[in-house]
């Protein structure tokens, strides 16, 4: 039994080049006869690579118009995942956080219409911030949890103050917690880089990994029940609420109809 293949798609912001990537790797692959059938167990997916240089997200996702598994990686937030999603990514790999966890950060922002309604009702959530310094001195005595009606592990068992005992003494379990507040791996729309260690990452991590997929479990069940449009608006306006400069505010993140045909590379 041959197992399928996963071709990377190159060239940046010029279509053309893409194109031309595009066309030679279906070509190569048609001469191998791994594209002869819809169901062909060899039906490869597509990798759209190079994220995380600068480039144009939009530009990098309408690469090609094919029928096979479509992937990315290299998201470097929350809003590139959504934007991967609703441009028709498939699958999206991505490392945001272990990134925050490496940082000492923690995601306090909201993941959907939902969520958002009941953190307001905390009085310490403020809608302005997507993520906190757990290093910060200002949680040296605080005995909240990383988010006010979280229920990952972390935030149901310890502290601001705790977690930031143990990242400021290099405890290892600072990051274990932390990382297992944000990050799970996650199949479909749901695909995650594992490019850490479980017992140096588990605990901030625990945290943000557990965010992370809430956030797609979101868009999934929006998708699910035909009102991804709901979602779409509400992310766009909430985006414009943030004060973090890491943010991503496009204000086109669902491309129109005219965008998508001009974006396209037709290989058909």
């Amino acid at each position: 039994i041959k197992s399928g293949r996963i071709a990377t798609i190159q060239g940046g912001n010029d279509k053309k080049a893409r194109e031309y990537c595009c066309k030679n790797v279906l070509s190569k692959l048609k001469e191998e006869k791994v594209l002869n059938t819809e169901n062909n167990a060899n039906t490869v997916g597509f990798l759209i690579g190079g994220l995380g240089f600068g480039d144009s997200l939009q530009a990098k996702f309408k690469s090609f118009k094919l029928s096979h598994i479509r992937l990315v990686r290299g998201c470097v937030s929350l809003n590139e995942v959504w934007i991967a999603i609703a441009n028709g990514m498939d699958a999206v790999i991505s490392a945001y956080p272990t990134q925050l966890t490496e940082q000492g950060l923690a995601m306090t922002n909201a993941i959907s219409p939902v969520d958002m309604k009941t953190l307001a009702t905390q009085k310490n959530w403020d809608p302005k911030i997507d993520k906190i310094c757990i290093r910060d001195l200002s949680f040296a005595q605080d005995s909240a949890p990383l988010l006010s009606q979280c229920s990952c592990f972390t935030c149901q068992r310890h502290s601001r103050a705790y977690i930031r005992h143990l990242f400021n003494t290099h405890e290892m379990n600072a990051h274990i917690l932390l990382q297992m507040f944000c990050l799970r791996l996650f199949v479909c729309n749901r695909l995650v880089d594992f490019s850490f260690s479980l017992l140096t990452y588990a605990m901030t991590n625990s945290h943000n990994i557990h965010r992370y997929l809430q956030f797609v479990d979101a868009i999934r069940e929006h998708i699910q029940n035909d009102n991804i449009q709901e979602f779409a608006e509400w992310w766009q306006t909430y985006q414009l609420t943030l004060c973090s400069p890491n943010q991503t505010r496009d204000s086109s993140s669902v491309l129109t109809t005219d965008q998508k045909d001009e974006l396209m590379v037709d290989v058909d």
